[in-house]
């Protein structure tokens, strides 16, 4: 699902599309409750995430490549660590909220908020980012024949 999208809109559009699912897939976690069942919402939940995370994975990785083919060791070395580093944050303040007395299921509903918060913040960031971003193809616009093949326009 994610190279199709790379292919048909871009880089930039895996990963605003694959952060709105997953913004959505937490979104279902909100709904979780004292008669919740493995299957719902939570399977459907999960299972809404992870396709998001997979198109704005392969969104993510394939741009980051593409702009930096000279460094690709670098490159590679600073979105391991990126990505490790995010999560050991991520995990300490989410599961930090999920630990909030209350009720059984207060603290958690506030760490999927702030959870659905975050993943939309990377949705603006990244189409901040698209618009801002200069056209990889600005060489070849010009040419009929290159932008024929990409639908007339600047993929990326």
């Amino acid at each position: 699902l994610g190279g199709a999208i790379i292919r048909r809109r871009g880089h930039h559009a895996a990963m605003i599309s694959g952060m709105v699912v997953i913004v959505v897939g937490i979104g279902l976690l909100l709904t979780v409750d004292a008669r919740s069942t493995v299957w719902h919402p939570f399977l459907l939940a999960w299972l809404v995430f992870g396709v998001g995370a997979a198109v704005a994975h392969a969104g993510f990785i394939g741009l980051a490549g593409k702009e930096s083919a000279d460094e690709s060791g670098t490159t590679a070395g600073f979105l391991t660590s990126g990505g490790q580093i995010g999560t050991a944050i991520g995990l300490a303040v989410f599961v930090g909220l999920a630990g909030i007395p209350a009720d059984n299921l207060t603290g958690y509903r506030i760490a999927f908020l702030a959870a659905m918060l975050a993943a939309a913040l990377g949705a603006a960031v990244a189409a901040i980012g698209r618009q801002s971003a200069p056209s990889v193809h600005a060489s070849t616009e010009a040419s009929p024949s290159t932008s024929s093949r990409h639908g007339g326009g600047v993929v990326g």
